[in-house]
């Protein structure tokens, strides 16, 4: 005796063979999935993934405003970048380093602090300076960045620091 053929639906099996399904009618996972570059990846498990790189994009922008004073570079290095001869840093009151010398006929002065609200206390102090000295037609510059400072009269020199160093420029 023969068995009765099982019901697909519809459509006949031949010699064995299931039929093709139809488009759209594929079977679906309990769970809605999301399909990334071929790859099935549970809805649930790509937004804890998202959760957990914002939190440690978070942790690394937030560490990286509290950075430590042996990261500034040190003033000998800034002067030198301006094209000053290697020269002794100097300890003034409320700096870290000091370096002034006279380069191409213009002045300039590199300053390190140990935090950024010194500086901004004397950057305040030689802003006026260079301002002025800008109305008066003599070529002045300022460079500030973390924890560091530049004067200098030497225009070109100071666009080439705020480039390779970043920071703000006056």
């Amino acid at each position: 005796m023969r068995a009765a053929p099982k019901s697909t639906g519809g459509a006949r099996e031949f010699r064995g063979v299931p039929p093709r399904r139809r488009f759209g009618s594929r079977r679906r996972s309990p769970r809605w999935t999301l399909q990334l570059y071929s790859a099935r990846v549970s809805f649930q498990r790509y937004l804890w993934t998202l959760v957990a790189v914002a939190v440690i994009a978070a942790y690394g922008i937030a560490s990286g405003r509290e950075s430590d004073a042996a990261d500034a570079p040190s003033a000998a290095a800034l002067a030198a970048f301006l094209g000053c001869p290697p020269a002794e840093p100097k300890h003034a009151t409320g700096t870290r380093e000091t370096v002034a010398c006279k380069e191409g006929g213009f002045d300039v002065t590199a300053v390190t602090f140990d935090d950024n609200a010194q500086r901004d206390a004397w950057v305040e102090s030689e802003r006026l300076t260079v301002i002025a000295s800008g109305f008066a037609g003599l070529p002045a510059a300022l460079v500030a960045g973390d924890r560091w400072a530049v004067t200098t009269g030497d225009v070109p020199a100071a666009d080439r620091l705020h480039a390779v160093a970043g920071g703000w420029r006056v």
